[in-house]
């Protein structure tokens, strides 16, 4: 049944019946739920349920972490980023870590840009998926000579 729909069934014998509604998503609940309700020949017998729902997580957590091993490290980065809370770029510090907290869940794509005298082990860039009321990590590889 839809939310705030209807359903009808027809040709139902008389008799009490006890009505139930079921596969209400996690985050809902029925009051009044498991009704009995009396079909006589001829009538129609109504039944209303009451659902309430709460609002679903839709932020979480991501931590970038980098590891830098090798000769000549820079100070900084340039870390790329786009997904449901934008795109953009910003600088993240050599052998550190990161959290963006309370950010939008959904699939990020993120680049780690090291210059010219240090590589990024693969993958780069590299999908994390930020999942709602949790959090996600990723730690980037490089190696500078």
């Amino acid at each position: 049944m839809a939310p705030n729909g209807s359903t009808t069934f027809t040709g139902v014998p008389p008799a009490t019946y006890t009505v139930t509604l079921s596969g209400q998503p996690a985050n809902c609940t029925v009051s009044d739920n498991n009704q009995s309700v009396t079909v006589q020949a001829g009538q129609t017998a109504n039944v209303s349920f009451t659902v309430s729902c709460t609002a679903t997580a839709t932020t979480g957590d991501l931590t970038v972490t980098t590891s830098t091993t090798g000769q000549n490290i820079p100070a900084t980065y340039t870390l790329n980023f786009s997904g449901p809370a934008g795109s953009g770029s910003l600088s993240i510090a050599s052998n550190t870590s990161m959290t963006f907290s309370g950010i939008p869940s959904g699939d990020y794509t993120l680049e780690l840009d090291v210059g010219a005298t240090c590589t990024v082990a693969a993958p780069n860039p590299r999908t994390v998926t930020v999942p709602p009321n949790g959090a996600t990590s990723t730690t980037f590889a490089v190696s500078c000579m």
